[in-house]
């Protein structure tokens, strides 16, 4: 047997406290459970101290706050809680407009029978039940698409992310006049490397890596990993003389770094850089520059950073 605590809450709202009585004798024994308040301001609060609740009934001539207006500030405060209105034959105009207005999901007119209020709580209880089993859904979706674009094994942007983000800064960088540089990082020898330390130590190798240019670029900068072992770092704001710059610095600074001891390989930098709105390249075109200046790199030896202008 299910609990109370398991049970769908359901809160019925009336100034009239037989009417309330009544609404309970009708509900006893089904499995819904329930809370009272005596007027708009009390279930306020009764939706505040003992939620979420999945339904609440309100009568509709209430002083103070009448019915619609209560389910108005219910829909406000908790939407995804379904909201039933009770009324008498000269308030159905009301109730009509506050269903079309989108403030309560159904009304019902009084006198109304256990069937007709049993059913309709079932079926509120039911959407509840949907909208949050689609908030779920959708929230595990963004979990999983987020996931799909981070590395597993460095905690930053993959390929997918990278070509998501480049896209967005051009579209930036074009409207407001901006440049920006894209360089990709190899580390050289890197096979030859795991061939012979194991793959562990060269996922070691690619860590240091990225630890390193992380901590030598602003944190507006963002640094990815591709589907090759490359490391690619995206600058914002950026010319690609400045990029060249910037990664021959890194560079350096990874040579004197000599770590545990072990031999450390160099790396080669390619760079692609876009120079603002009078660029007429599309995003693609300055990664594939970057890829171009990488493999000139490649060419010329290891520990080489390249800019080719025009790849």
């Amino acid at each position: 047997m299910n609990s109370v605590l398991d049970l769908p809450r359901v809160l019925l709202v009336d100034d009239e406290p037989a009417v309330l009585d009544g609404l309970r004798r009708q509900l006893h024994g089904l499995p819904f459970a329930l809370y009272t308040a005596n007027s708009g301001t009390e279930g306020l609060a009764r939706l505040q101290e003992d939620g979420p609740f999945a339904v609440v009934v309100s009568d509709m001539r209430m002083p103070g706050m009448d019915g619609a207006a209560f389910l108005a500030e219910v829909r406000r405060l908790a939407p995804d809680t379904e909201r039933i209105l009770l009324t008498g034959h000269a308030d159905a105009e009301a109730a009509i407009a506050a269903v079309n207005e989108g403030q309560i999901f159904r009304y019902l007119v009084k006198p109304c029978d256990r069937e007709t209020l049993e059913s309709a709580l079932r079926e509120a209880i039911d959407r509840y039940d949907r909208t949050l089993a689609t908030r779920a859904m959708l929230a595990k979706n963004e979990y999983l698409q987020m996931l799909s674009m981070e590395d597993p094994l460095l905690g930053i942007g993959n390929r997918r992310a990278l070509e998501r983000d480049l896209e967005y800064m051009h579209s930036i960088a074009r409207r407001y006049d901006h440049p920006y540089s894209v360089c990709y990082f190899d580390i050289d020898g890197y096979l030859a490397y795991v061939q012979e330390h194991g793959r562990r130590a060269g996922e070691r190798l690619l860590e240091l890596l990225a630890g390193h240019i992380a901590f030598g670029v602003r944190e507006a900068d963002r640094l990815y990993r591709d589907e090759t072992d490359r490391l690619v770092l995206l600058l914002v704001e950026t010319a690609p003389e400045q990029a060249q710059i910037l990664a021959e610095r890194l560079a350096e600074g990874w040579r004197e770094d000599g770590g545990d001891g072990a031999p450390r390989p160099s790396f080669s930098a390619g760079i692609g850089g876009f120079r603002g709105a009078q660029d007429e390249r599309n995003w693609t075109a300055v990664l594939t520059q970057a890829l171009a200046s990488l493999r000139a790199a490649k060419v010329q030896g290891k520990g080489r950073t390249v800019f080719l202008e025009t790849p």
